[in-house]
């Protein structure tokens, strides 16, 4: 991995190279007048586009700093340092356009506004182990879910920063992916590395995650799983054998859509 960040026409069939790039270094590493480094120093761990103000996209990075890029000037906007360590996911709030929430390697979870030039969290938690995945709830804008790489979920509440309104295990293992249903309420999915896909109901009126189903897919350790915005119940899994990616359509599975058929 290193600093720079390849953007990528979809509409242009057989490119070798990509549409933008940011972050390229100069040989002498030009700087700020604030003496501050443009871009990252080190390798870029995640990513975030920003739907509502769409020239926005976010990245998080090994040297520690999350850094607001402008897509219409390619060149970086602002630099939020100092998160405690590596910034290993983003995610902006669904509604409220200068929220971040973010997750490093040492266990910080933070929503950050970036209006806020202080750099200073709006709410903080802080845990054992390493953060693999952030994802705001959009059905429930307050609230947030955080897995970890010692198999554990958590369910935050952003007006109680400090608490979990909701912990349990999920995986033997590293989380690595984290999708909510972009149509049906509460249908949450995890991916981990013990090669299980676990769907669970978030119900917010008690507060809690209740697992529906699990199922292994033989397609190695799962690494990442994301929904279909355009459909309810279809979402992609990537696993790490052969780099397969399988598509997996829940209502093919009786105890889900019993579950959410109530």
């Amino acid at each position: 991995m290193n600093s720079e960040i390849h953007i990528w026409d979809l509409d242009i069939m057989n490119t070798v190279t990509p549409f933008l790039t940011l972050g390229k270094q100069s040989s002498s590493r030009r700087k700020k007048r604030d003496n501050s480094q443009q871009g990252h120093s080190d390798a870029v761990i995640s990513l975030a586009w920003n739907r509502l103000t769409t020239h926005v996209l976010a990245s998080g990075g090994a040297d520690k700093q999350v850094v607001l890029w402008d897509l219409d000037e390619a060149k970086p906007a602002q630099a939020i340092p100092n998160r405690g360590g590596e910034v290993q996911s983003l995610r902006w709030h669904p509604n409220e356009s200068t929220f971040i929430l973010l997750g490093t390697m040492n266990g910080d979870a933070q929503v950050v506004d970036c209006r806020d030039t202080s750099g200073q969290p709006s709410a903080a938690w802080k845990f054992d182990g390493q953060i693999e995945k952030v994802l705001w709830n959009h059905f429930n804008p307050f609230t947030a879910f955080v897995s970890s790489d010692d198999g554990k979920l958590r369910y935050l509440d952003m007006r109680k920063p400090g608490e979990c309104i909701w912990e349990g295990i999920a995986h033997e293992g590293p989380v690595g992916g984290l999708t909510l249903s972009a149509k049906t309420r509460g249908l949450l999915v995890t991916v981990g590395e013990d090669q299980m896909m676990n769907v669970w109901k978030v119900n917010d009126s008690t507060n809690s995650i209740d697992k529906v189903h699990s199922e292994k897919l033989h397609i190695g350790e799962l690494h990442c799983a994301q929904f279909n915005p355009d459909v309810a119940a279809v979402l992609s899994i990537g696993g790490t054998a052969e780099d397969l990616i399988r598509v997996v359509d829940l209502t093919k599975y009786e105890p889900v859509v019993e579950a959410f058929s109530q």
